[in-house]
């Protein structure tokens, strides 16, 4: 495991961005949330130079902070998450050494503003924002030791996504959300190689309306 202090502060800056505009809707009558997200992803590598890969699947679980605004269609989500990634390098000829599976754990931290569109009881919503992953654990097998001898600590993305979210019992809004997710810089690297990260993901939230004062 890395640590980056430099990206840790990076990451609570893009928490206190994702909150800061709580105070204000509260104001408005529009009181920010907090609650719990889990969810599935399937991830593939992207390597320079172009190789075949296979996704794998992985979880998604964290909480999450839905700051609103006075502007009733615009507020920002921030999610801190553990989130699973990785891809296998299929072998592009019978015998290829160069073979195997890359799988890693970060702690994510996103920032995204969205949309929102009121349809009777049902809110559809829009949005994407930056995302940073440090790096918690990462295994390769063997056969790619050699290749990608380089992990990357701290990694750079973005993330967008459309969902569609619900009131239950007049207190909890249940949303679910299908997104995607591109890594911007690289998670491994090697002597002429490199990986990027990206994934399909679908996740679920549950949160629960702070109290008014």
């Amino acid at each position: 495991m890395k640590i980056v202090h430099p990206s840790l502060s990076l990451v609570a800056t893009m928490l206190l961005v994702g909150l800061g505009y709580a105070p204000d809707a509260r104001a408005q009558n529009a009181p920010s949330t907090i609650g719990a997200i889990a969810g599935y992803n399937m991830s593939s590598g992207v390597w320079q130079p172009e190789s075949e890969t296979e996704a794998v699947g992985g979880f998604i679980v964290g909480a999450f902070a839905h700051a609103k605004t006075p502007v009733s269609w615009f507020s920002v989500m921030a999610e801190a998450l553990i989130v699973q990634r990785g891809n296998n390098l299929a072998p592009e000829t019978p015998g290829d050494p160069i073979k195997g599976a890359v799988r890693s754990e970060y702690a994510t931290m996103t920032v995204a503003p969205r949309l929102t569109l009121h349809v009777g009881p049902v809110q559809l919503h829009v949005g994407g924002g930056p995302s940073i992953d440090l790096l918690l654990r990462s295994r390769l097998d063997a056969g790619l030791g050699p290749v990608l001898f380089r992990d990357h600590g701290t990694v750079f993305g973005v993330t967008g996504g459309v969902g569609l979210g619900m009131t239950v019992g007049q207190r909890y809004q249940v949303e679910v959300e299908a997104r995607l997710y591109e890594g911007l810089s690289d998670a491994y690297s090697g002597n002429f190689v490199s990986v990027r990260n990206r994934s399909a993901e679908f996740v679920a939230r549950v949160d629960i309306p702070r109290p008014r004062d």
